[in-house]
């Protein structure tokens, strides 16, 4: 069994008279990459908030016991929630150096390293006030990785960037993880592209967490399935054949008149015993259900 590097239970949080997180929990497994998905205006950020403390609430919600105190907990854990407040008039060398500083950590061989993979090395000359916004949001990057954090957490990394720099990141996140076994939680609403590097998900909705699984069951979920469309009082009898004589077990029966099956069975065959009884499907057709398609889903059952 993994074992977990922070877990919550039950949390809520109100801004005001306003719900924003309405009895979340939350388990990260040490050494995932874990995905918190939702709308903006989800909750995500103030999520995050409340773990880094940056927001009030009740500490004993916090399981840290990974961490033996809550003092070494902010000690190997790396924020990035919002902008760093780097020095515009300093170069972003000297920025690293102060605010590595703070840390009692200095720029070493293993920042060097970093440096160089985030190709910064020129840009670290120059003063941040010359820096883009990309840059900057690099520099913040590569302070968190030069920190040498046990849980890295990150809050919408992927805005403003252009296809390039997402690739780029998703790069360096792979390895920090595989490389250090850093564990990493990551907010985003960008499903499809977290879907290419995290272990586990998280879905939250209106400050509800409305499920958490694995990146390998949620690909399972999302499977290609058929779909089949009866007339009115043929449901049952399309039911009985798919049973009987195509052995298939795996359906979806909910929905009024149609049959969504995850398993393969030739379709063709299908129709062509159901014209022998006089039966005829209005729909018969494969659906590949995407991540996103599943989101929504949940998002609707939980209406």
């Amino acid at each position: 069994m993994n074992q977990t590097i922070l877990s919550i239970s039950n949390l809520s949080y109100q801004y005001g008279k306003k719900s924003v997180l309405k009895n979340v929990d939350l388990s990260i497994p040490k050494g995932s990459i874990y995905g918190l998905v939702g709308e903006n205006g989800a909750g995500k950020s103030t999520l995050l908030k409340v773990i880094s403390h940056a927001l009030p609430v009740d500490s004993n919600l916090f399981d840290l016991s990974y961490f033996q105190s809550e003092q070494q907990f902010f000690a190997k854990t790396s924020f990035l929630i919002e902008d760093a407040p780097f020095f515009s008039s300093m170069s972003g060398f000297d920025n690293l150096t102060y605010f590595l500083n703070l840390k009692h950590m200095e720029i070493d061989d293993y920042c060097m390293k970093w440096i160089e993979d985030f190709e910064m090395k020129d840009a670290m000359k120059k003063k941040v006030s010359a820096y883009s916004t990309g840059m900057r949001q690099r520099l913040s990057l590569l302070l968190s990785f030069c920190s040498k954090p046990e849980l890295m957490i990150l809050d919408e990394p992927l805005n403003g960037l252009d296809p390039s720099g997402i690739v780029f990141l998703r790069k360096q996140l792979l390895k920090l993880n595989q490389e250090e076994h850093t564990t990493i939680l990551i907010s985003s609403h960008i499903l499809s592209e977290l879907s290419m590097i995290v272990d586990e998900v998280g879905f939250l909705h209106h400050g509800v967490m409305l499920e958490q699984t694995s990146i390998h069951d949620l690909r399972k979920k999302c499977s290609t399935y058929t779909k089949l469309l009866t007339r009115d009082n043929q449901k049952e009898d399309v039911v009985k054949l798919l049973q009987d004589e195509f052995g298939v077990k795996n359906m979806n029966l909910s929905y009024e008149n149609c049959i969504d099956v995850y398993e393969d069975f030739d379709t063709l065959e299908l129709q062509r015993r159901l014209s022998k009884q006089d039966i005829y499907l209005l729909e018969c057709n494969k659906v590949e259900n995407s991540l996103e398609d599943y989101f929504l889903t949940l998002i609707k059952e939980e209406k």
